[in-house]
């Protein structure tokens, strides 16, 4: 058969029938018998230190179940305990019969903050005296590496976490990270020492990216339902199950085959759906015993999700006349 009857023609997308119809079913769009709505009570502030959390005007609202907050739960990486990190850091979660109720609830919640030095600018964020943007992970806190940052212990192997300097290019981590820098990637490509006198041109700069969001459709959103005899079942759009398997099962203290992971239809993710709310979705049906259901809004969905941090690149290349380049190195904060 000539690869023709595949290579440049138009194939219909297996999904494409149900979605125009609206027969495709989101997270959004599932209920369970019981199941209980959830919805987040977040920090205004960037840092902050917890001095009290006041639920009781929440919790008697009707059709209020439970009004959980970060000491109630094992500890997780989403959910605040002591202090907040970030603007939109979650610090407690309303548990209500309807999603309304939820959000009405979660709006009566008073939280008493200690308002704590903050760290905004990447740059500034590296001199010596800057205060620290996440004491629990860069001041030593034993699990740091499980969050996916580095206290120390993980600098060897930053070169292969996506990024790619092409042919002839070595990628090393930093060992004497600046101050509050998860982590150091350089990359260079050719001898740049040996090739920068021999350069007709020379181009030097420092770059900076800021934060970005994958702008998906559909906003985060799981549903977690506790299993008979332990465990717990996730219904969630995700694009990399068994990620989310393997992380819940190991903030949660359970094994993995007690975690049970549904991938439902994903409405838009481009690398920023892998995994979120999952744990705290499940810890929240744990500790109440019945279904929940997390999604969030637009506006919370910005807030909380972080997908993609600012960026600092320090980058140096040279070229020939001819066009040809010689060396680059290149420092990515």
């Amino acid at each position: 058969m000539s690869v023709y009857h595949a290579v440049g023609v138009s194939r219909p997308r297996p999904d494409g029938p149900d979605k125009v119809a609206g027969r495709t079913r989101y997270v959004a769009d599932m209920t369970l018998p019981g199941m209980l709505y959830a919805a987040l009570v977040l920090s205004p502030h960037p840092r902050a230190r917890i001095r009290a959390v006041d639920t009781a005007a929440a919790r008697s609202l009707p059709g209020v179940a439970a009004v959980l907050t970060g000491g109630d739960l094992p500890p997780l990486d989403l959910m605040a305990r002591d202090e907040v990190y970030y603007v939109g850091h979650p610090v407690a979660a309303v548990l209500a019969g309807s999603e309304a109720a939820a959000a009405e609830a979660a709006e009566q919640v008073r939280v008493e903050y200690e308002v704590l030095p903050a760290v905004l600018d990447p740059l500034e964020a590296m001199s010596p005296g800057a205060p620290l943007a996440r004491p629990d992970l860069h001041g030593g806190r034993g699990d740091a590496g499980a969050h996916g940052s580095d206290a120390g212990a993980h600098g060897s192997d930053a070169g292969g976490h996506g990024v790619d300097a092409g042919p002839g290019a070595a990628g090393a981590a930093g060992g004497d990270k600046p101050r509050n820098v998860d982590r150091v990637i350089r990359h260079r490509r050719g001898d740049p020492e040996a090739a920068w006198s021999q350069c007709d041109l020379i181009l030097e700069d420092t770059y900076r990216l800021a934060r970005v969001h994958q702008g998906y459709m559909e906003p985060l959103g799981c549903i977690a339902e506790p299993r008979p005899g332990g465990g717990v079942t996730i219904w969630t759009p995700t694009q990399g199950q068994f990620f989310v398997q393997r992380e819940t099962a190991r903030e949660l203290g359970l094994e993995e085959h007690q975690v049970r992971v549904v991938p439902l239809p994903v409405g838009g993710g481009f690398g920023g759906k892998i995994m979120l709310l999952e744990p705290l979705a499940a810890a929240l049906a744990l500790a109440v015993r019945r279904p929940v259901r997390l999604v969030l809004s637009r506006t919370v969905d910005f807030y909380v999700s972080n997908p993609g941090a600012a960026v600092v690149i320090r980058l140096k290349m040279g070229a020939k006349r001819d066009g040809t380049l010689a060396a680059m190195e290149a420092e990515i904060i």
